[in-house]
């Protein structure tokens, strides 16, 4: 199942260096550089342009000093734009904690804008990053930035200020100019109408089932509000959003720091507009790629679950995993090149030749994304799984399972970073050489030369897929009804090792886990790091290793 991708060949990432330094934001508004929007932009009712408009008609004043709205209507955010050039700049924007989006805030677009990318940009080039933030935040001074508007917000919980000239009702003010954003009428009756701080609640499911753990973002203008699901698959999230809030379902789980994604997107994890739809179940044919996102994020809660139970590992912290269309048009494959984890650093393999590959041989898409080379040598994705139309939803949870279990290996194989990412580099390059000289056979044979960290990782991966599926099947109705899990397939590395000796020996996984540390290099040097460990267990060790030939 660890197809050893071709695309982590071309994780030789060239990152530089550049770094940033903090300044004191220059608050005017900087000049906009040329760029087309594909949209309608709409009114922002909390620009304090905006703002002081309804309160001059809602506080009218002829005071020599000048009016009660400059007097109350003072910035508190800023609505700003971001165009990092490079993997270092990108990374610092995520790092922020900032809600970046990849559209502009203050346009409706006629199609899902999580899709949007700033035509004026080539597709090859980050596109503009998005947000609202508060005015005192100090802003890196090497990346290109603009000030786009600066805004007025108030807090949720602010509805009167003192003024020079009494208690100014801030509410009243901001429902005026949220009217008049919608209707164009300047109506002070509608201050009477004031907004209302509400709590807005959902549920998010697949095939009925819940979809644990993913980010959901909603969106009235500039003003938006984050929450996640639960366990069963339900959110809440308080504010002053209005009646009808924009809602995206945002595929990136901050508990357990991983983040899904879909196609040749490797920036942010993939985001899917519902629109108004608060509540929402995916299905294979309403939502395809949401489908597919639902269940990989499912899978991967699941697998950390199993984790916990089993006591081994869980993968390496911000984890990327992406639904990539790619693969024969009659295959279901998967890898785990750990690219964000820089195996890129140390794989050698041609680049050239095996992007000529990737076009010709193993990629649905023809031609290849324009930029999606170099787009990928910054964000390679840890794992990626196919998007096929074949897969239903146990070849998701298959796949993702047998992944994961290598990410958990690799997170085994290191006392450094520089270990960590040689040990499994041996692992890309013998699996792609293997896929370059004999598609039919991506782990090669038993005699194949230099097989042995394939062997030791393929043979838990298998194991820890299938002791997975077992775990899972009785709490998935779905995956339950799906059942057409095949029978071992005779591999050379033999998974059925760790599976006898897990289910019928009695050997908890935790402890098969723990001898796959970076000396077991072959199976053999498994089998002896496994007798060394745990001595009490030597019988059962040399018994199950000898029936299957080692």
């Amino acid at each position: 199942m660890f197809l050893a991708i071709t695309i982590a060949a071309l994780a030789i990432w060239s990152c530089s260096n550049t770094g940033w330094q903090e300044d004191e934001m220059n608050v005017e508004p900087q000049p906009q550089t040329t760029s087309t929007i594909e949209g309608v932009k709409v009114p922002n009712p909390y620009s304090v342009e905006a703002m002081k408009a309804a309160c001059d008609v809602l506080y009218p004043t002829t005071r020599t000093e000048g009016s009660i709205s400059d007097e109350v209507i003072v910035a508190t955010h800023i609505y700003a734009r971001f165009l990092p050039t490079d993997k270092e700049q990108m990374d610092f924007l995520l790092d922020t904690g900032w809600e970046l989006f990849n559209y502009p805030l203050d346009v409706e677009f006629d199609y899902d804008p999580s899709e949007y990318h700033d035509p004026s940009l080539p597709d090859d080039q980050i596109t503009w990053q998005y947000t609202v933030i508060p005015i005192d935040t100090t802003l890196p001074t090497d990346i290109t930035y603009e000030i786009l508007e600066e805004c007025y917000i108030p807090d949720d919980d602010e509805t009167e200020v003192e003024s020079t000239a009494g208690t100014i009702d801030i509410a009243a003010i901001e429902a005026l100019s949220v009217n008049y954003a919608e209707t164009g009428v300047m109506n002070p009756s509608a201050s009477t109408m004031a907004l209302t701080r509400r709590t807005y609640t959902g549920t998010i499911t697949v095939d009925g089932s819940p979809v644990k753990g993913v980010k959901v973002r909603l969106k009235n203008g500039v003003i938006f509000k984050t929450t996640s699901t639960s366990n069963n698959g339900s959110y809440s999230v308080t504010g002053m959003l209005g009646n009808s809030p924009k809602v995206e379902v945002l595929f990136e789980n901050n508990s357990k720091d991983y983040k899904v994604g879909f196609g040749f997107d490797l920036l942010l994890p993939t985001s899917i507009n519902l629109n108004t739809t608060r509540t929402y179940n995916f299905t294979k044919t309403n939502n395809h790629k949401g489908w597919i996102l639902c269940n990989t994020n499912n899978a991967v809660c699941d697998y950390y679950e199993v984790c916990s139970r089993f006591r081994i590992s869980t993968p390496p912290r911000q984890l990327r995993v992406w639904a990539i269309p790619w693969g024969r048009e009659d295959d279901i494959t998967a890898a785990a090149p750990l690219l964000h984890h820089k195996t890129g650093y140390y794989i050698g393999l041609n680049m050239t030749e095996l992007i000529k590959f990737i076009i010709t041989g193993n990629l649905r898409t023809t031609p290849i994304p324009t930029g999606f080379s170099r787009i990928l040598t910054y964000f390679g994705p840890d794992v990626v799984l196919c998007n096929s139309d074949l897969m239903n939803t146990l070849d998701i949870f298959t796949c993702a399972f047998h992944e994961l279990a290598h990410t958990s290996h690799f997170r085994n194989t290191y006392s450094s970073s520089i270990m960590q990412a040689q040990w499994w580099k041996h692992v890309v390059e013998y699996e792609a050489n293997c896929i370059v000289t004999d598609t039919n056979s991506p782990y090669g044979y038993i005699d194949t030369p230099n097989n042995g960290y394939c062997g030791v990782t393929e043979m838990w991966a298998h194991a820890v897929e299938r002791i997975c599926i077992q775990e899972i099947l009785n709490h998935n109705i779905i995956l339950y009804s799906q059942q057409s899990y095949p029978s071992q397939i005779d591999y050379w590395f033999k998974p059925e090792i760790i599976w006898d000796l897990h289910s019928k020996e009695g050997i908890p996984l935790q402890e098969l886990y723990s001898a796959l540390t970076k000396d077991a290099t072959s199976i053999s040097a498994y089998k002896q790091i496994l007798t060394n460990k745990y001595p009490y267990y030597q019988a059962s060790i040399n018994h199950t290793f000898s029936s299957y030939g080692f």
